[in-house]
């Protein structure tokens, strides 16, 4: 069993293996999913900015393993995409180990989170005996877009698509950041980095009420288009917030020629799941998520 840092033209062997390996739910890691061409074009983005974080297992001349480690200087965090280990291979534990091992590699005291399928113990046995934590079980919607009649702006309350103008520099900004921060404390991305990020693939939609934001919704299309956050100012739920942003989202994505919306939601969160439902989104997937807190191992 050879471990190698991956050259770009390894990245197709590589993309073929992750992607034979996330049809399993036993190894499936759910960041990615099954469309070699989306696949391949999400890790060669990610390669020009982490090429110390991919690494592949050989063995027998065959690639058995792989995993890769998406950085965010920010808030000194790792997206662990992986590992991929093959369910043929004898020391498939081991294996797996090395490969988490070798993306932690000398950045200790970062945060590694793993997002990964509710069947693939054996991620989820070695996360937790490298002093990871068990984040809770998530579940992958999506809702297919049927352009229908678009339906009338609610004339009670304003849904507005952030622009960085010099009125929001002053009055939003800041709000959006500390809503969100306070919202999602833990989350991969923080408050100033969704701003910083936000550009004609990443918006963000938001709610006033007088001067103040009360709710915001964060999306991107890179590759189709994902909700990455939803929140409300927990004074302001239950007033129809959440249900104005996501229909504003879903008319706009129309308006593009979007066809399907996808998100992940804690399965503890019951009130939003029920409105997801009732918007039409349906469950694809149920996973799980593990840290390794670097800082606190």
């Amino acid at each position: 069993m050879i471990l190698k840092k991956a050259e770009k033209d390894d990245l197709p062997n590589i993309v073929e293996f992750v992607v034979s390996m996330n049809r399993i739910p036993e190894t499936k890691c759910a960041y990615i999913g099954t469309d070699q061409e989306e696949v391949l074009n999400y890790l060669e983005e990610i390669y020009e900015e982490n090429k110390t974080r991919f690494f592949w297992v050989e063995s027998d001349n065959q690639l058995v393993g792989a995993i890769v480690g998406d950085i965010c200087e920010d808030n000194h965090s790792v997206e662990v995409i992986g590992p991929f280990v093959s369910c043929k291979l004898e020391n498939r534990y081991e294996c797996a180990c090395n490969l988490i091992e070798s993306v932690m590699g000398d950045l200790p005291d970062y945060r590694y989170s793993f997002y990964i399928d509710c069947a693939n113990a054996v991620v989820a046995e070695i996360v937790l005996s490298m002093r990871g934590k068990k984040q809770g079980n998530y579940y992958f919607m999506s809702l297919e877009l049927t352009q229908n009649e678009r339906k009338d702006a609610r004339l009670t309350k304003k849904s507005i698509l952030y622009q960085n103008s010099d009125f929001e520099e002053k009055c939003v900004k800041r709000q959006i950041e500390d809503l969100h921060n306070t919202l999602f404390p833990t989350a991969y991305y923080n408050g100033r980095t969704i701003l910083e990020l936000t550009d004609n693939q990443h918006m963000i939609f938001y709610c006033m009420e007088e001067d103040k934001v009360v709710s915001y919704a964060c999306f991107n299309i890179e590759e189709g288009a994902y909700l990455d956050f939803i929140g409300t100012d927990p004074n302001y739920r239950n007033q129809g917030y959440a249900t104005i942003l996501l229909e504003c989202i879903t008319e706009f994505l129309k308006r593009k020629e979007y066809t399907k919306v996808e998100l992940c939601v804690d399965d503890k969160h019951k009130e939003a799941i029920q409105l997801y439902h009732l918007l039409g989104f349906r469950v694809e997937e149920y996973n799980q998520s593990f840290v390794i807190d670097g800082n606190n191992s």
